[in-house]
């Protein structure tokens, strides 16, 4: 049997909605059984599990449930009525009230003593795993977990890949509702691969409704959304209207995380008002208003979720949000008294997943009141506590980049709390706080998994710092956030707006930026075009680095850890008050840090560099010619005439050819040509060679790299998965996990012409002695002299390896 290791067993939050996990059905293929041939006393439990769908397809549970029990009174020694009718019962009713689950237990308990005695091992399995859903659902669940694992036992003794499945289905359910979502992940793929053996792909199938619910939990949407959007094309050809609206709900969710709300509203309003689902959808379209800013709604459409039958452990989900509602609308006694109440009875009903929210929640309600501060901070360690064991053991090139979606929020608001109250004080802690949301997967990555940074590291990092330097490192949630200067002889801590403040400004002035390469009217007079916008992006500055005062005047060079989509803005693009317009990079080096701590400096000796490019077009036309890749290869070549080189054109840039260099050897890799960048799928992120053959996230990460400095000269190399807490995680994280000292990458597409005289500037720098951060400052510099829109010179970052 395999076993799922559960050593590192530590609690955490596992998702937003409580959407049950629903069992496999037992049955196979074929027909089902006559009344005639249930009351023979039949040993085929198959045949039960048949019977049982075709009474859920045909509305009849409660009639097969009464034939169920007098069908077990007459046959004593048979455990499969008794089976049968409880699971009956649960079919009817699988929310029901914890006194209707008793009476569900009684059934199956009785079926597992009457295959005990019948020395019956697939009666053990099947009674079991139902028992231990009755745990589960009375929130026992280290008592669930056992049961199922000795159900689990009884199945491999016989031999039933059909039971395993099952099985294994049962005891996701467990790990998802304790947080264990690594364990909830394995425990479906084991489900999947015992129905497969068992000869039913398409029970294998209706599995990925559960598999798409855990991947919302860990933040692969992409994935979620293929799965649902299948499930929903079988579910209405097969008529089913239950799994129908199940996945309409889970749609909604998935387009509610992407703030897609009027998509994700109309997925919720498929839902009809008489469907088990009605109450999900309400609690969704709730969900949706409370992040359009209309807490009144939001209200409403919370309070219908609240339907009466509901059990306490379902109703706690509106209840919570109607809790952040009430905080919306300002009713801060209400939120409160509201949110006092959830987290009583989540304790008491050991939901950890709603008692992590609801602190969190109550600790931001406090801390709106000044001499409450101190209280706040004590409800937000709490749920820090809920939050730091969730996504354990997840890929860290997968889930685990991904899973810290909406639950960075609790950190955000410590730090703020904090700062407002001790200020510098306790610098060292809220660095250390800010760290812990910061950058998990790439720490995990770098061999230093579950490490955080103590706060007697803040000396070392200044220690790392020289006096005319200065670390920004920000932390932002969705009411107010965290910035954290660090110099060499001082440090300062400062609240700032949070997302509901910043996020509009940054999508504009992002988008401004951005308008001279798709508009021809922008183009025509960029610096013109771009006068419209720039006091939006003074707001910006005024907001990200104006707290920090003198201390940015004086510097000469920054290093930025952002957060979220602050890793997409060029801060050097930033403008400075003032009739000349000058933006901020013309006058400050700037690098960026994916998480703090002092930091490999980009060193500017180089003896050996690896320059390639120029792709052979693909077939399909997706990926054609670039015009200008070839002369940037050579002028680059020209600039390092002396110094050792290789170069890959055409037909030898391919991922063998690169497989064959020993590429630890090269102190500089650079790369023009195209590249895929997602902010919504990171595995989509790809360096292009030859005929559309991709270098992907997964590849790169394996590439043995020594301490290089990398340059990715292509379009919207920087963009990736924008994570809370840890910015953006794509093609510069996976070059920097494969051991890159340094990575120069674009934020957006670039303009051909223009990135070619960049690069070449830059490489001439590097040529004369100048470290990357500075020789990258000074290409920029020189560039924005003849062309002065941030757009032409201002996309190329660079990120330093920590």
């Amino acid at each position: 049997m395999h076993v799922i290791d559960r050593s590192n067993y530590r609690v955490g939050i596992c998702g937003l909605l409580a959407t049950v996990l629903i069992a496999c059905s037992s049955g196979e293929e074929g027909a089902s059984p006559t009344e005639e041939q249930l009351r023979s006393c039949t040993t085929d439990d198959r045949g039960w599990s048949r019977a049982i769908a075709r009474a859920r397809a045909d509305k009849t549970l409660p009639e097969l449930q009464a034939l169920a029990e007098e069908v077990a009174a007459a046959c004593p020694a048979r455990w499969q009525p008794l089976w049968t009718a409880g699971e009956s019962l649960f079919r009817q009713a699988p929310k029901a009230p914890v006194e209707v689950f008793e009476e569900m237990r009684e059934l199956w308990g009785g079926a597992l003593e009457r295959a005990r005695a019948a020395d019956d091992d697939a009666g053990v399995a099947i009674s079991t795993f139902r028992i231990g859903v009755y745990h589960k659902r009375v929130s026992d669940l280290d008592t669930a977990e056992a049961v199922i694992l000795t159900g689990l036992e009884a199945a491999e003794r016989v031999d039933r890949p059909d039971l395993l499945a099952n099985g294994y289905n049962a005891l996701a359910g467990v790990y998802r509702t304790g947080g264990r979502l690594a364990e909830t992940i394995e425990a479906l793929e084991q489900s999947s691969v015992h129905l497969e053996h068992a000869g039913r792909s398409k029970d294998a199938r209706r599995l990925d409704y559960n598999r798409s619910l855990v991947l919302e939990d860990v933040g692969q949407l992409s994935e979620q959304r293929r799965l649902l959007e299948q499930v929903y094309r079988d579910s209405l050809a097969a008529g089913d209207e239950q799994r129908l609206h199940r996945v309409c709900v889970a749609m909604g969710n998935h387009f509610l995380l992407h703030d897609e709300l009027d998509t994700a509203r109309e997925w919720y309003e498929r839902v009809p008002d008489g469907s088990d689902q009605a109450p999900n959808a309400a609690l969704g379209r709730g969900r949706a208003e409370l992040r359009a800013g209309r807490p009144e709604e939001a209200i409403r459409q919370l309070e219908r979720a609240l339907v009466d039958d509901l059990s306490i452990r379902f109703k706690l989900y509106p209840r919570t949000f109607l809790g952040e509602a009430l905080l919306r609308k300002g009713d801060l006694a209400g939120a409160r008294e509201q949110l006092s109440g959830v987290i009583a009875d989540a304790d008491r009903i050991a939901s950890r997943e709603i008692s992590g929210m609801a602190r969190s929640l109550y600790g931001k309600a406090l801390a709106e009141d000044p001499e409450q501060l101190g209280e706040a901070i004590r409800w937000l360690r709490e749920a820090l506590e809920f939050v730091e064991g969730t996504g354990e053991g997840l890929d860290p090139a997968a889930g685990g980049m991904t899973f810290l979606r909406e639950r960075s929020e609790p950190f955000a608001d410590l730090t703020a709390v904090l700062a407002l109250r001790h200020g510098k004080e306790q610098a060292g802690e809220i660095l250390a706080i800010v760290e812990r949301a910061h950058a998990r997967s790439l720490r995990q990555i770098l061999g230093s998994e579950g490490r955080s940074i103590e706060a007697a590291e803040l000396e070392e990092i200044q220690r790392s710092l020289e006096p005319d330097e200065l670390m920004l490192d920000y932390l932002v949630g969705r009411d107010r956030g965290t910035l954290i200067a660090i110099g060499a002889h001082d440090v300062s801590v400062h609240v700032i707006p949070g997302w509901r403040t910043l996020r509009k400004p940054l999508r504009r002035y992002l988008s401004a930026l951005k308008r001279p390469l798709i508009s021809q009217e922008a183009r025509s007079n960029p610096r013109a075009d771009l006068e419209r916008d720039l006091e939006t992006g003074r707001h910006l500055r005024r907001q990200l680095l104006d707290p920090v005062g003198e201390r940015l005047t004086s510097a000469r060079r920054v290093y930025l850890v952002p957060d979220q989509d602050l890793a997409l803005l060029p801060f050097a693009a930033l403008p400075l008050d003032g009739p000349e317009q000058r933006f901020v990079g013309e006058r400050i080096e700037m690098a960026v840090l994916p998480m703090a701590g002092s930091h490999r400096r980009p060193r500017g000796e180089v003896a050996r560099i690896l320059v390639a490019g120029d792709p052979v077009p693909d077939a399909d036309g997706e990926f054609p010619e670039l015009p200008l890749a070839s002369e940037e290869i050579s002028r680059v070549l020209a600039v390092w005439n002396d110094v050792s080189a290789t170069a890959l054109r055409r037909d030898e840039l391919s991922v063998d050819r690169l497989g064959e260099l020993q590429l630890s050897d090269y102190d500089l890799l650079h790369f023009a040509t195209h590249a895929v960048a997602s902010s919504r799928d990171p595995d989509q992120c790809a360096v292009i060679l030859s005929e559309g053959r991709r270098l992907g996230l997964r590849r790169i990460t394996e590439l043995e790299l020594g301490p290089a400095l990398v340059v990715l000269s292509a379009c919207q190399t920087g963009e990736g998965e924008v994570i809370p807490g840890e910015g953006v995680v794509g093609l510069t994280w996976a070059f920097l996990s494969a051991g890159a000292r340094a990575v120069v990458a674009s934020l957006w597409s670039v303009e051909d012409s223009a990135t070619t005289e960049l690069m070449v500037a830059f490489h001439r720098h590097l040529r004369n002695g100048e470290d990357g951060v500075r020789a990258l400052m000074l290409a920029q510099r020189e560039l924005s002299a003849e062309r002065q829109h941030p757009v032409y010179w201002a996309p190329f970052v660079i990120v330093l390896s920590p």
